[in-house]
């Protein structure tokens, strides 16, 4: 959970970094294939999303359906996803609301609120 991994090597950042790009570059084509955020193909990948912010952020279904509404209203994740396709920021965040609702569930007993991403 987050705050909770060991120190991370220059070769796990390294493989981190390359499945976010591997995603982002996955969802841009979907995107642009027209391809459901809610597919199962889109969820698939997903899941690679998900293991990878939960090396940050807690693992539950209320935190990442947080996280699909800072991805589309936050302008910082438009400014990263957007490059790849216009409106990735969007796509990504419906398809993190998808995943989450289909394959999470709200296994933790802290509370969650929107304050939590603020400092992020």
């Amino acid at each position: 959970m987050a705050g909770q991994h060991e120190e991370t090597t220059t070769e796990q950042f390294a493989a981190r970094l390359q499945t976010a790009v591997d995603v982002n570059k996955k969802m841009a084509a979907f995107m642009e294939n027209g391809v459901p955020a809610d597919s199962e193909e889109v969820l698939d990948v997903m899941a690679d999303h998900h293991g990878w912010v939960v090396e940050y952020l807690r693992r539950d279904q209320k935190t990442y359906l947080l996280l699909a509404n800072k991805y589309r209203t936050d302008g910082r994740f438009a400014g990263i996803y957007d490059e790849y396709r216009d409106g990735l920021a969007i796509y990504m965040g419906d398809a993190i609301e998808a995943y989450a609702l289909a394959r999470l569930t709200d296994d933790i007993e802290d509370e969650v609120t929107p304050d939590d991403f603020n400092n992020q």
